[in-house]
Parts: C-alpha cells; sequence; structure tokens
C-alpha cells in the first residue's frame, strides 16, 4: 500500500506540477493581489517544445554559379537536410559539403561513422536521398560539385523538422 501511494506521490511531482506549473506560466499569474498579463492560451505544442518541427517540411533552393563548385550558403534554421534534386545539365560526378555553425566559417562536413566526408555519387536529373542524420548541428550548409559547373545550376533541397 505504501508503495503504491509512494508511486502515485511521484507521478504527481513528475507529470502534475511541471503541468501545472506551465499552465500559470502561460496563462498569467496572481502576485500581490494583481494578475500579471499573460497569453490566454497556452501555446501550441511546437512551440513549447523548442525546435520540434517534425510535421513540417520545407523546401529551398541554392545556385552554384557559373565556372564554380560551391553553392550559396544554405541556412537550415534547425531543419536537416532529407534530399537534393539535382539538375538535368549538372557538370559533377558527386557531391561533398561544406558546413557552418556562425555562416562565416565553413568546414567540410564528416559523419560520425568514422568521421569520412560526407559525399554522394550524383547524375543529371535525379533525386538524391541524404542520411539526415549527417546533418543535424548544421547551421548553415554549402553543396560543393565535384566539378566547375559550365553554367549557373539551380539546386532544389528538401528538409525537415528535428
Amino acid at each position: 500500500m505504501k508503495r503504491k501511494i509512494n508511486e502515485i506521490l511521484a507521478i504527481f511531482d513528475f507529470i502534475v506540477m511541471p503541468l501545472i506549473a506551465l499552465t500559470i506560466a502561460c496563462t498569467g499569474f496572481f502576485a500581490y493581489g494583481q494578475a500579471v498579463p499573460g497569453p490566454t492560451l497556452p501555446p501550441p505544442v511546437s512551440k513549447i517544445l523548442s525546435g520540434y518541427q517534425a510535421n513540417f517540411s520545407p523546401i529551398g533552393s541554392t545556385t552554384i554559379l557559373i565556372s564554380t563548385t560551391t553553392s550559396a550558403p544554405i541556412y537550415l534554421k534547425g531543419f536537416q537536410l532529407t534530399g537534393i534534386v539535382i539538375p538535368a545539365a549538372f557538370t559533377g560526378t558527386s557531391i561533398t559539403f561544406l558546413a557552418s555553425l556562425d555562416g562565416v566559417t565553413y568546414n567540410v562536413l564528416k559523419n560520425t561513422y568514422g568521421a569520412t566526408t560526407v559525399s554522394y555519387a550524383v547524375a543529371p536529373n535525379e533525386f538524391l536521398a541524404v542520411l539526415p542524420v549527417d546533418f543535424a548541428g548544421v547551421n548553415y550548409l554549402k553543396i560543393v560539385s565535384s566539378a566547375s559547373e559550365v553554367a549557373q545550376r539551380t539546386l532544389n533541397f528538401s528538409t525537415r523538422g528535428l
């Protein structure tokens, strides 16, 4: 009986009390007899769980200029890269990536499975699915072609929330 009571108290302490505290924090609370302004409804779960964006998969594009190999920077905004559309006349046969935390200093992106450079073989006019785990924690990203592009190339990409 005592064990059951302790289990109930533990549930109360770890689940109910934080929910009460969250509700109070989101709806305003009373201090010295006066209400402190606050929203009347709690924010959606997506706002509470900062960075959780699993149901939102934005797409974007970046450009590799003529006679260059490196794309313009992509600001991932807390998302992970999931796929890249390789254009029909793409010159390179593989791509690698440069990653940055601040958008200023870029380093070669390596994976956590042996610290090898993240690289994919590509062919023109294909959708390349990439491993999102390789892009976890990357704020800014540049795509690097293995060959200088003979014309400006636009690469479309898809992402997913963390």
